[in-house]
């Protein structure tokens, strides 16, 4: 038997680090054991993201950055990202040129960077940004 908490269709209400855990208790307690897990999620407010709804976070590994101190340099992002093809083809992009793909340097979208796009499949989501 497997027990949710919070319960199975609960609607998390916005907020960070909240816990959903999970707890399985065999039926048969001879030959399994009882077993539990958790994980943490942060739930983000709709528009509290200035208008974005859905976003990912791009870490950069600063020892693969030349002089450690360097602040704006050049970045290429490329490969084939499902999500970023346009919502008529799975993805969650609006706009049909990926017009809403936007870059920033913070967690609620508001300071935009510059970027240039490439290229940008709206089927696919293979970009080269």
């Amino acid at each position: 038997m497997l027990a949710y908490a919070p319960g199975l269709g609960t609607v998390l209400s916005a907020g960070n680090n909240q816990t959903l855990s999970t707890t399985f208790t065999p039926t048969n307690g001879i030959d399994f054991n009882n077993a539990t897990g958790s994980a943490h999620i942060n739930v983000i407010p709709v528009g509290g993201t200035n208008g974005y709804t859905y976003r990912r976070s791009i870490s950069i590994d600063h020892t693969r950055v030349p002089n450690t101190d360097q602040s704006n340099f050049p970045l290429l992002i490329s490969g084939t990202y499902s999500y970023l093809a346009t919502a008529a083809h799975g993805g969650n992009v609006q706009n049909a040129n990926g017009y809403d793909v936007v870059f920033t340097s913070d967690s609620g979208c508001a300071t935009n960077l510059n970027h240039e796009v490439e290229s940008y499949n709206a089927t696919t989501g293979a970009v080269n940004y």
